[in-house]
């Protein structure tokens, strides 16, 4: 009998376990856009991956979130780029929204990250929010109806991502508390890899892409 549960106990402690619990971190009210000097980090700013990853070609659009005014935008990463962050200005609406993306390279590290456009207008405050180091974008969260009221972002390690689909922290960008709550999370395995969505004087929709990772 004792040989047997030793025998059990051992066999639980092989399986790996997956963080489940999300992390919602209040906006600092410090934080701007970045400069253009400033959008270089170092590898170890962002923190290296503990396996090798590349970009798919299987993508998956996530819901649509706001209204239909304003003209249509595009916002990709580069080719062998994942998102890490949002970036743009807001007040009670988000006026306007960028994504920031770094390069996951072949060895399984993050390189330095840059910003890769931003849509709509200049009203508002400035506001940048970046997943915490070695983790990348897999969800976005916040407030909508005629327009986008709020926007956050969900972040995850890669590998922890793609192995068990957990979110390991939220984190709000700008906005206000009108319109209604969503959260919008890739499939298991897929990271965001492109913004899309309607933009004016106000980011008036918001959607994200996201992209399967392979190893």
């Amino acid at each position: 009998m004792r040989s047997l549960l030793i025998g059990v106990l051992s066999s639980i402690a092989l399986v790996p376990a997956c963080a489940a619990e999300v992390d919602v971190t209040e906006p600092d009210p410090a934080a701007q856009e970045p400069e253009a000097s400033d959008r270089a980090a170092t590898q170890d700013d962002v923190g290296i991956a503990t396996a090798a990853f590349s970009r798919t070609d299987a993508h998956v659009r996530m819901a649509y979130r706001g209204g239909t005014g304003g003209g249509w935008f595009d916002i990709p990463c580069a080719h062998d780029e994942v998102a890490i962050g949002l970036y743009g200005r807001s007040g009670a609406l988000v006026d306007q929204v960028g994504l920031v993306c770094a390069p996951l390279q072949a060895n399984g590290s993050i390189g330095p990250y840059s910003t890769r456009g931003s849509a709509g207008g200049y009203g508002g405050g400035p506001f940048s929010t970046l997943c915490p180091s070695g983790e990348v974008l897999v969800g976005l969260e916040g407030r909508s109806g005629k327009y986008v009221d709020q926007i956050g972002i969900q972040c995850a390690p890669v590998d922890d991502w793609c192995s068990c689909g957990s979110v390991r922290n939220g984190y709000y960008a700008g906005g206000g508390p009108g319109g209604g709550a969503f959260t919008d999370t890739c499939p298991k395995g897929y990271v965001i890899t492109s913004l899309s969505g309607r933009s004016g004087s106000l980011a008036d929709a918001i959607q994200g892409v996201c992209t399967y990772l392979q190893q």
